[in-house]
């Protein structure tokens, strides 16, 4: 059964790729990139990637905490978004 992040995740386009015992990563295909967000479970870390389809390269990457994320979803909350 798909949790609700799930749902969210497939309602944004993201589809649910690669899940191993180190990370569960959804894919966003679009024309020229895909766009990965990788749950690194052993970590408890989140990465957003920008990949070149076509060469498969890495073109922007970026991380955060859980502690990040929450401060990050309690401040959207509080500007009412």
């Amino acid at each position: 059964m798909s949790s609700n992040g799930d749902k969210m995740l497939s309602a944004l386009g993201y589809m649910h790729m690669i899940e191993t015992d180190e990370s569960i990563v959804w894919i966003l295909y679009g024309h020229e990139y895909k766009y990965e967000i990788d749950f690194m479970l052993k970590k408890k870390e989140v990465a957003y990637r920008v990949v070149e389809r076509e060469t498969d390269t890495i073109i922007d990457i970026s991380g955060m905490s859980i502690k990040e994320l929450q401060a990050i979803n309690q401040k959207v909350k509080e500007l009412g978004w």
